[in-house]
C-alpha cells in the first residue's frame, strides 16, 4: 500500500483537499473540463485564502462541452458534426491515457468525481474506472446505430473522469487508490467532503423521478457509513468539513406549479425543465423527500457532533444554504442575490429576455438572423438546473469560509464569478429552441419505443442526464440525411 513517504514532498500535506461528486468537482451544465474545475468552490476558497491548490486539469472536456453545444444548437451543422466531435474527443482521451501530457501532476488536490455515487467515494479506484472504461469503449466501438453509439459515448463520461482524476499520469503505483485513499495518504490540513447526490437526489431534480421503496432513506446507511469513515480519518488531517445534502425542492430545474398546499410551504406540483419538461412531482411527494433529506442530514450531524470532542469538524448545512436562496418558492426578494448593478440572480431556471430586432436600413450593415436574448432571471444554477453556476459556487465558497472561521472577501469573489459566468453575461440565445427540440426528440423516442422500433432508444444510457444532448444530435442527424 502506498504511504505518504512514497510521494514526492510537494504532494504531501496539502492545505486543502476535496472528495465527493459533481458539486465538489465544479461540474456545470453537465460538463467537466479544466476551466470549470478551476472555478469550483474549492479552488475559489483556496485562492481567497492564498493557499496552493491543484484542481483536476483535464486536457480536454470529458466527452463534450454541453453548454457550447447548446449555444451552437441553432446551427444545423452543429448536429451534423457532433458525432465526429465526440469521436475525436474519445480519441483524444485514448491518447491522454496512452501518454499523459507533459507537466501533468501525479495527483490532484480535488479528487471529487462527477456522477460518482456514495460507495465509489471509498470503494472505486482508478483500476475500477479503467476496467469500466475498457468495457464501454468496446461497446462504443462495436455499436452499429448512431443513437446507440452516442448513448454509449455518454456512458464513457464517468469512467474517463474517474480514471483521469484519480490517476492523471497512469502510474501503476496509484491504480488502487480511491478518493478517500488519496486523502488519507496525503493528509491535507483541511478536507472537504461533499457527496451523496447520485443515489436518488439527482434523479428527483433532474428527471422528476420519485424513488421507490423507502425513498431517499434507502441511501441513508451508505451515506452515514462514509461519514463514519471520514470521522475516523488519520489525525494528521486536522480539519474535516462536511457539506450536508441540499434541499431538493429548491433546485432550478423543478418549476413550482399551482398554489401552495394549505398549511405547507410546498406548491401543488414541481415540473422538470431540463432535459425534458414533461414530468412533475406532487408537492406532497416533494415535502416527503425534503423531510427525508433532513433526516439523513440530522443523523450525519449527530455523528459529527459526537466526534467533535476528539477532532475539529465543521458542518456546512447545504440544505439551509439552498433554502436561504430559494426565491422561486418564496418570492422573497431577500432570497435573491445582487452583485453590483447587475440584475438579481436567483434559483429560478435560467431565462432570457428577447432583444428588439435590429432595424435594417439602407445605411445598415446588419442582416437578419436568429433572435437574440439577454439575461432576465435565474443564474444561481447552470443550464442543467441542478449544478451551480460560477456565481452559485462562489456563494458556496464564501459560506464554507464563514463556517470555517476564515477571512472572507465576498464582494470580490462574487464579482469575479459574475464575469466568469457567461450564462449571465452572454446569454445563450439558442436555449429556448434547444429545449423545444429536446422535448420533440423525447416524444419521438417515446413513440418509437411504443411501436417497438428496433432503432428506438430503450436503454438507460440514452435516458441519462449526460446523454440528453447526444440524443438530440443523433435524431437531428438521422432526420437530415
Amino acid at each position: 500500500m502506498i504511504t505518504e513517504n512514497d510521494l514526492p514532498k510537494k504532494y504531501r500535506r496539502p492545505k486543502l483537499m476535496l472528495v465527493g461528486d459533481s458539486l465538489a468537482q465544479g461540474c456545470r451544465t453537465l460538463t467537466v473540463k479544466q476551466e470549470l474545475c478551476a472555478q469550483s468552490y474549492g479552488a475559489v476558497l483556496a485562492a481567497t485564502q492564498g493557499w496552493a491548490h491543484t484542481p483536476a486539469q483535464h486536457p480536454q472536456p470529458v466527452i463534450a462541452d454541453v453548454e457550447d453545444l447548446i449555444r451552437r444548437s441553432n446551427n444545423l451543422t452543429t448536429y451534423l458534426k457532433v458525432a465526429k466531435k465526440i469521436n475525436q474527443n474519445i480519441q483524444a482521451w485514448q491518447a491522454t491515457f496512452a501518454k499523459a501530457p507533459t507537466g501533468t501532476p501525479l495527483c490532484f488536490d480535488n479528487v471529487a468525481i462527477a456522477a460518482s455515487d456514495i460507495n465509489e467515494i471509498s470503494g472505486h479506484t482508478s483500476a475500477h474506472y479503467t476496467a469500466d472504461y475498457d468495457n464501454h469503449l468496446g461497446q462504443y466501438t462495436n455499436a452499429q446505430s448512431l443513437i446507440k453509439k452516442l448513448g454509449t459515448a455518454a456512458s464513457l463520461h464517468l469512467p474517463i473522469n474517474g480514471r483521469y482524476t484519480l490517476n492523471p499520469t497512469g502510474d501503476t503505483a496509484f491504480k488502487d487508490l480511491s478518493q478517500l485513499d488519496w486523502t488519507f495518504i496525503r493528509k491535507p490540513q483541511h478536507l472537504i467532503a461533499h457527496f451523496g447526490h447520485n443515489n436518488g437526489i439527482y434523479n428527483i431534480g433532474g428527471f422528476g423521478q420519485v424513488p421507490s421503496g423507502n425513498g431517499l432513506l434507502d441511501m441513508k446507511k451508505a451515506y452515514l457509513d462514509v461519514v463514519k469513515k471520514l470521522l475516523n480519518a488519520p489525525k494528521e488531517i486536522e480539519h474535516i468539513i462536511l457539506i450536508l445534502l441540499p434541499k431538493i425542492s429548491c433546485v432550478a430545474n423543478l418549476k413550482p406549479e399551482g398554489g401552495l398546499i394549505p398549511g405547507t410551504d410546498y406548491h401543488q406540483s414541481y415540473k422538470t425543465t431540463f432535459p425534458f419538461g414533461d414530468t412533475a412531482i406532487s408537492g406532497k411527494d416533494m415535502a416527503r423527500l425534503d423531510s427525508q433529506i433532513k433526516e439523513i442530514n440530522g443523523e450525519a450531524r449527530m455523528l459529527a457532533s459526537a466526534a467533535m470532542s476528539t477532532r475539529r469538524i465543521t458542518i456546512v448545512d447545504g440544505y439551509q444554504l439552498f433554502a436561504k436562496y430559494d426565491y422561486k418558492n418564496t418570492l422573497n426578494p431577500g432570497a435573491q442575490l445582487r452583485i453590483g448593478s447587475a440584475l438579481p440572480i436567483d434559483n429560478r431556471y435560467l431565462k432570457g429576455r428577447l432583444l428588439p430586432a435590429p432595424v435594417i436600413g439602407a445605411k445598415s450593415n446588419t442582416t437578419p438572423g436568429s433572435p437574440k436574448y439577454t439575461f432576465a432571471h435565474g443564474g444561481f444554477q447552470s443550464l442543467d438546473g441542478m449544478h451551480l453556476s460560477a456565481v452559485g459556487y462562489a456563494v458556496m465558497a464564501d459560506q464554507i469560509a464563514l463556517e470555517m472561521g476564515l477571512p472572507r472577501n465576498t464582494a470580490t469573489i462574487l464579482k469575479t464569478a459574475l464575469k466568469q459566468e457567461k450564462l449571465i453575461t452572454d446569454f445563450p440565445s439558442a436555449l429556448q429552441g434547444f429545449h423545444n427540440l429536446l422535448n420533440l426528440v423525447k416524444s419521438l423516442i417515446d413513440l418509437l419505443s411504443q411501436n417497438n422500433d428496433p432503432t428506438a432508444a430503450q436503454d438507460n444510457d440514452l435516458k441519462s442526464s449526460k446523454a440528453a444532448p447526444f440524443i438530440v444530435a443523433a435524431i437531428a442527424r438521422k432526420h437530415t440525411r
